[in-house]
């Protein structure tokens, strides 16, 4: 049995999700099983995003690893909750304790983000300082969530569409081509909803269209070192069914891809990791190995378009869920928390929360 057990962070609310500016309300908990000196007990919050790769560079006879690295900080404030008078001794006798925090978050934070490359992440550190022995430390991170509201871009109500074709070979056996029309409903949605997308697929070729797909797709920019590092993550997947016969033309109208719990598109907060949508129709002709894509870029956001926002607008109809990557290493470190006894610790589990509209079509 330790001096020191049970030591938590617990917050005032169910779900840990805070929007810029908000006020962290929560409590600090232990137990003291024999009388401990102690210096002060203190809680710190602190935000960073924080990013990191490597690169092989250079000829084969002189090939080295590069590593790129970039840092900011949003957020760091320490707070004093309980702490010794100057001349003077401070014990805690054998007992439960509990001290209320409150902690008031800037306005100009960008949205939770985890990634393997980089994070955006906001975790409260609680310690308890103890003249000449480990410091007894505990570490919870929480969501931090940018609102995103969709209709301050009128722009998101309309259409989107492209066009394209392709030709299977060269001149002079080249064949008529597949000619593919897509197109979605609107630009801008929130989680829970679902992009409803058409496609038109001429084949006037005489090869079969053995594969098609459409995709929701995450794509991430990645800054360090004057350097640009860009990775997508396949967010979620629609596989037709069926092929498309030579020579022949086939439509789907009103087909759905429901969007999963994901954080919102990049708002410019954060310079250091940038999030974006697409949408991607591709498909591939039998006896080929080329395929043709067709990108449409949208905007995720956390507010939805009206009129459903006011048919729907309800706190019971959403729900807030993990993010369904990770979860992923902790990059942020806080000062000398090597010297510390880590007691709890949610960080090697943490994903993020996002809003999913749960029942966005019910009446």
């Amino acid at each position: 049995m330790g001096r020191i057990e049970n030591f938590r962070i617990e917050f005032k609310k169910q779900n840990p999700i805070y929007t810029p500016g908000e006020c962290i309300e929560g409590s600090i908990h232990f137990r003291v099983n024999d009388r401990i000196k102690i210096k002060c007990i203190r809680i710190r919050a602190i935000g960073r995003a924080s990013v990191h790769w490597t690169e092989i560079e250079g000829s084969q006879d002189n090939r080295q690893t590069v590593h790129f690295d970039s840092e900011e900080g949003y957020l760091d404030i320490d707070t004093i909750l309980l702490k010794k008078y100057p001349n003077s001794d401070l014990f805690l006798d054998p007992d439960e304790y509990t001290f209320p925090f409150f902690i008031e978050l800037p306005n100009n934070l960008p949205t939770s983000f985890e990634h393997e490359v980089g994070q955006i992440r906001y975790t409260l550190s609680a310690k308890i300082e103890i003249p000449w022995a480990f410091n007894k430390n505990t570490k919870k991170s929480f969501t931090v969530l940018g609102q995103y509201d969709l209709n301050e871009n009128p722009s998101l109500r309309l259409g989107l569409g492209v066009s394209d074709q392709k030709y299977l070979c060269c001149w002079p056996c080249r064949s008529d081509p597949i000619i593919a029309n897509f197109s979605l409903m609107k630009g801008g949605y929130v989680p829970g909803e679902g992009i409803v997308f058409d496609i038109t697929v001429n084949n006037k070729s005489n090869r079969l269209i053995s594969r098609m797909s459409v995709s929701l797709i995450q794509k991430i920019k990645f800054k360090a070192n004057y350097r640009t590092k860009l990775s997508y993550r396949t967010i979620e997947n629609f596989r037709f069914p069926s092929s498309v016969q030579e020579r022949s033309i086939v439509k789907w109208d009103n087909s759905v891809l429901i969007i999963p719990p994901i954080c919102p598109t990049s708002d410019g907060r954060c310079k250091i990791i940038d999030v974006s949508y697409l949408v991607l129709f591709d498909f591939c002709a039998s006896g080929l190995s080329l395929t043709k894509e067709m990108l449409i870029p949208i905007v995720i956001g956390t507010i939805p378009l009206r009129p459903q926002v006011e048919r729907i607008w309800n706190d019971e109809l959403i729900s807030y869920e993990e993010c369904k990557f990770g979860p992923y290493p902790d990059k942020i470190s806080f000062d000398e928390e090597d010297f510390d006894d880590i007691m709890e610790t949610t960080e090697e589990k943490f994903k993020p929360l996002y809003p999913f509209f749960k029942e966005f079509f019910s009446n």
